[in-house]
């Protein structure tokens, strides 16, 4: 398992930024027990503009089309170009992190809410050490890309641009990514050990990954010392990286 540097994905975020990652506690012990990052299918994300063609770059490429002698084969290979980028999410599994140096208000409420949770403080180059240094069950290429939030994708036919772009209402999110670009078998693709439907898990070295845990500013004050004590009984090397948040809003 490699996480690409050869920059097919550009800009590359650099290595010593400062990047973020918001879990409920559920999700975050589901990490630290089996040390696995989970990568969704980008079609079970809630954005539903995900890895799709934009219609604004449909639009522009079909009224270009039309100018041509031989517009209704061109119009043809438009519409056949925009069903391969649509249908080539379905094959595209992503792992979504925020490139803020400081903690967000926002983030926590969205992807921890009032329940208990916690943030992962880390760095590009821990995340990708703690990648590539640990040994896998079953190897594929990654590639890393900070996503751009723009109404159109700079290349209307990319599955790239169609992967690493978002609207402008998301621009909050600051998002980096890491992404895993699967085929159809029809298409050279291969066969996979899991549901490609669904996703996969990565194997991490956790103690390389975190390089500090911030426990949720929102959790209940009775449950507060449970969950840090919870957290430290299963991964002792957090005992010196537990932070409190500086979050204090009631």
């Amino acid at each position: 398992m490699i996480i690409r540097d050869d920059r097919i994905l550009d800009p590359t975020p650099r290595g010593n930024r400062v990047i973020w990652r918001y879990l409920t506690l559920e999700k975050f012990l589901d990490l630290i027990l089996n040390s696995e990052l989970f990568f969704t299918n980008l079609t079970r994300l809630t954005d539903k503009y995900e890895g799709t063609m934009y219609e604004s770059n449909y639009r522009i490429a079909m009224s270009a089309a039309k100018k041509y002698d031989n517009s209704k084969e061109v119009i043809e290979e438009i519409i056949q170009e925009q069903r391969e980028i649509n249908n080539l999410r379905n094959f595209t599994l992503v792992n979504c992190w925020t490139l803020k140096r400081h903690e967000s208000f926002a983030l926590w409420k969205i992807y921890v809410g009032n329940g208990p949770g916690v943030a992962i403080r880390t760095t590009i180059s821990n995340l990708k050490r703690s990648i590539n240094e640990t040994k896998q069950n079953f190897d594929e290429d990654i590639s890393l890309a900070e996503v751009k939030y723009k109404d159109k994708l700079d290349y209307s036919f990319s599955r790239i641009e169609a992967t690493i772009t978002k609207k402008p209402y998301y621009d909050f999110e600051n998002e980096m990514r890491l992404i895993i670009f699967n085929f159809p078998l029809t298409d050279d693709g291969y066969e996979v050990p899991y549901d490609l439907t669904i996703g996969r898990k990565v194997k991490i070295n956790t103690e390389i990954l975190i390089s500090s845990l911030y426990i949720s500013p929102f959790i209940n004050q009775n449950y507060r010392q449970t969950v840090f004590d919870t957290i430290v009984k299963l991964a002792p090397f957090l005992k010196s990286r537990l932070k409190e948040s500086d979050i204090n809003d009631q």
